[in-house]
């Protein structure tokens, strides 16, 4: 995954939060390795948190066709009216759920933060 080089980040048990001095977006990352069983799909993940948080959804498959791996998203609006990018991006192996949000959907749609989750990539383990 690509990110800015004045990345600042802070890890709080399993999520890495992830922001820019002066910018109001801020990134989140958390994952998962599948060690035995089926693996969840992303569309499936993605249904699950967007019945659990009931915000107002603004835009599906944001990132649809920037990353290669099983891919889900939503831009939603809370009730406060910040906004999210809700991400799923599933291998066979290893889940990654990646939140954005900002004041505004364009914030978050063209945000340093989305630019940094398209570049996410699954490395060979084998190598």
């Amino acid at each position: 995954m690509d990110v800015p080089i004045d990345l600042v980040f802070e890890v709080d048990d399993t999520v890495v939060s992830c922001w820019r001095p002066g910018s109001d977006v801020l990134l989140q990352l958390s994952s998962h390795i599948r060690e035995h069983g089926n693996q969840v799909g992303a569309l499936a993940r993605l249904a699950s948190r967007l019945e659990q948080c009931g915000a107002r959804i603004v835009e599906h498959q944001l990132l649809a066709t920037a990353i290669d791996g099983d891919v889900a998203s939503a831009l939603v609006e809370e009730d406060d009216g910040t906004f999210w990018l809700y991400a799923y991006v599933v291998w066979p192996e290893l889940s990654v759920f990646a939140t954005v949000s900002g004041p505004s959907a364009d914030d978050v749609r063209d945000s340093w933060a989305c630019e940094s989750v398209r570049s996410l990539r699954r490395l060979d383990r084998s190598s």
